[in-house]
Parts: C-alpha cells; structure tokens; sequence
C-alpha cells in the first residue's frame, strides 16, 4: 500500500529526478560579501538533464519569522557562462533556483555551482544553527499522472430494516419523532440524574 501510495504521489509532478548531490559545510561565526564562505561545487550534467534545482540551507532567524542572511547561488554551465542565480526566501533560510533548460542551449559536461556568503552569521547551534547544506537536483520531464478520485456510487442508499417488534425514531431538530412524526421526547439541557440505562435505536 506505502508503495501504490508513493507511486501516487510521484506520478502527480511535472518532472522526476535523475540525480542528486549534496554537500554541507560549517558556516562561519561571520561572513559578509563572500568573506570568508565562498565555496564551488562541481556536478555533471548530461543531455538527459531538462532542469536543475538547487537549495542552500543556512543559519539564519527563521525562529522569529525574519532572514537577514543570504547565502547566494549561482550556477553556471561547462563554458563558463551563468545559468541562473538564487533568491533568498524572506522569512526561512534557504535560498534556491529552479531553472528550465529546454528553452535554450546550455554547454554540457561540469558545471558548477558557488555558494557565496554575502551575509551571514551562527551561535554555535544555540538558535539559529550552524551548518549550511546545498542540494542541487537534476530532473527531466514526465508525463503527469494524477491520481484518479473515487468514483461516487450511483446506486440510491438503501434505508435500514427495522427488526420485528423494534419502534423507529428520527431526531429532527433536537426532538425524538416516531416514525409517524409524533414527537415522543426532546434532548435534555441538563444532566440527568438517578439510574442510566441503554439500549437499541435505529436512525434513518
């Protein structure tokens, strides 16, 4: 079942992974301008790549909703040229891309994507933490599947029997009806006192 459901779940996005990497590293206690965290990771890309997602995780103020820090992206491709850059969320920190490449063509072979603090800051896990990770994922297109929706039943709701020598009754609007729509009793405000008992009623 965990699989037919993860299978679900896959089917119903615009693209599936073909691979991803991911590097960590120790944030400096300050950097500003890429001063002192400023690092390249290189990853390969084939033709079989159709779009890249990159994320960097950061220490950053997120606790109290705010992100003063920045740590930027910017990928770029075999010749050198930029791909793409990173946005910054304004409230978690993260900063990522996501960039389609089937619009336009892109050198093949090692690209590489920097990590530049442009500001930043740690206390040593106390808060905000003090590790940033980068996940860079390559995708390719597939066909969307999305789950189909339970079909609803047709067939009219079959009304209950009522066992020989039983008595129907129907609560409508905090009253107790016979089947004749007599009212025979009303929900109580209180709690009850003395002797509790319980039984069988059928609804319909």
């Amino acid at each position: 079942m965990q699989a037919a459901a993860d299978k679900r779940v896959l089917g119903d996005r615009d693209y599936k992974v073909l691979s991803t990497d991911t590097w960590t590293f120790t944030a400096a206690m300050a950097t500003v301008n890429g001063t002192p965290d400023n690092r390249n990771y290189p990853f390969y890309v084939t033709a079989k790549t159709q779009a890249v997602k990159a994320l960097v995780a950061y220490p950053s103020l997120s606790y109290v909703g705010q992100n003063p820090f920045d740590y930027h992206l910017t990928i770029t491709d075999a010749a050198g040229t930029v791909v793409a850059q990173s946005t910054a969320s304004p409230s978690a920190g993260m900063s990522q891309i996501v960039v389609d490449l089937t619009s336009s063509g892109h050198a093949l072979g090692i690209w590489n994507v920097n990590v530049r603090g442009d500001l930043g800051a740690q206390d040593q896990d106390t808060l905000m933490g003090s590790r940033v990770t980068l996940t860079v994922a390559q995708l390719t297109k597939q066909t969307r599947v999305s789950p189909a929706l339970p079909r609803r039943s047709r067939r009219p709701a079959r009304r209950p029997t009522l066992p020989a020598g039983s008595v129907g009754r129907r609560l409508v609007a905090g009253r107790l009806h016979d089947r004749g729509w007599r009212a025979v009793g009303r929900l109580a405000n209180a709690q009850g006192a003395g002797v509790c008992q319980t039984g069988s009623m059928a609804m319909r």
